[in-house]
């Protein structure tokens, strides 16, 4: 279990963003060596079949109409199978954003590079009527514009640009995704951000999660419930420096921790298990004098299997009734979330 199937060695590619197809087959995007070191680099575009070897009848038909090089950053599937994927040509050291649509075969079925603004592509997604959304991160703005989104119809020609704005502090947005009722867009800027926007692309609700330090996020999917899970990193969180931060939320936004805008979250010694494995007693102080508390009991899948209110005192004794395994203790408070892992024997 756990075990590599195989590992690829290239030459000199710079890899970005890859993609099953329903065979099994990887399509990979990045970038090749420029012909001269003072230009950026050139567009790369792959299949590579389930065991690894390149798909000799794929070639790279993508070009580059910019003297100082383009490349390829992300590879979205379509509905029809097909492959979106955007990239940027740089201008005077300042990129332009491009979408591209290829077939199965590799062929570019358009091409298109939209030269009115300076951006970046950050993410892609497809709307109902067949065209194609995606965020952007705009290179020429002083305005505090939180979100630049981008609408093309099916066949590349720009729609409408528009722009939200949240919070005072302006935050580029790195990954959008559908849900059934609408888009979510997520992003960074010191907090991690979330907005919900419904399906005429008006502004629902947002969110941030985050604490004093910097805090961001790197990818954002949509889940089967409506909410979404976040991938970043937290400094303001956890055992101190750069640690993993991840965040699920429901259709609205919310966490399971009651305010999102003040909520600290701990794992350090203000929690005391004991003993630790147990085998049926544990014993839990805890130190903070915040009163009342919930004791929760959640196994590695995130089942809540135990909730207590605690109103006056610091040590309870649970007897625990559950399978042998690791679970994890939270202690949720008005402003506070404490976890800490405990083996059951």
């Amino acid at each position: 279990l756990g075990d590599t199937l195989w590992l690829r060695k290239g030459g000199y590619e710079f890899y970005y963003e890859v993609i099953e197809d329903k065979l099994g087959n990887l399509i990979v995007v990045g970038s090749l060596p420029p012909s001269q070191p003072q230009y950026c680099c050139n567009p790369y575009i792959q299949k590579f079949n389930s065991l690894g070897f390149p798909d000799l009848a794929w070639q790279n038909w993508v070009s580059c109409p910019s003297w100082n090089g383009c490349l390829l950053s992300d590879i979205f599937m379509d509905s029809d199978g097909k492959y979106i994927v955007s990239g940027m040509t740089p201008s005077s050291s300042v990129p332009k954003p491009r979408l591209i649509k290829v077939d199965t075969s590799g062929h570019v079925i358009w091409d298109s590079i939209y030269s009115f603004i300076y951006a970046t592509v950050t993410d892609i997604a497809q709307s109902p009527d067949s065209g194609y959304l995606f965020t952007s991160i705009n290179y020429t703005s002083t305005q505090k514009d939180s979100v630049y989104l981008f609408k093309v119809n099916k066949n590349g020609k720009f729609l409408w640009l528009k722009k939200y704005k949240t919070y005072s502090n302006s935050w580029n947005g790195n990954s959008i995704d559908t849900t059934s009722n609408g888009y979510l867009i997520s992003g960074s800027n010191g907090d991690i951000n979330l907005m919900k926007l419904d399906l005429n692309y008006n502004l629902l609700w947002s969110k941030q999660f985050g604490d004093t330090l910097n805090d961001e996020s790197y990818i954002m999917k949509s889940t089967k419930d409506g909410g979404c899970i976040i991938i970043g990193q937290t400094h303001s969180y956890g055992a101190g420096g750069s640690d993993i931060y991840l965040i699920k939320t429901d259709k609205d936004g919310i966490t399971s921790i009651k305010n999102d805008f003040n909520d600290t979250y701990k794992n350090n010694n203000d929690i005391i298990l004991f003993p630790n494995p147990t085998n049926k007693v544990l014993n839990i102080n805890f130190n903070d004098q915040e009163k009342p508390y919930f004791i929760q009991i959640r196994n590695y899948q995130g089942q809540l299997l135990e909730k207590k209110k605690i109103n006056n005192s610091n040590h309870i004794s649970l007897n625990l009734d559950l399978p042998k395994g690791v679970y994890i203790v939270e202690i949720l408070s008005e402003r506070k979330l404490y976890t800490k892992r405990f083996v059951k024997q």
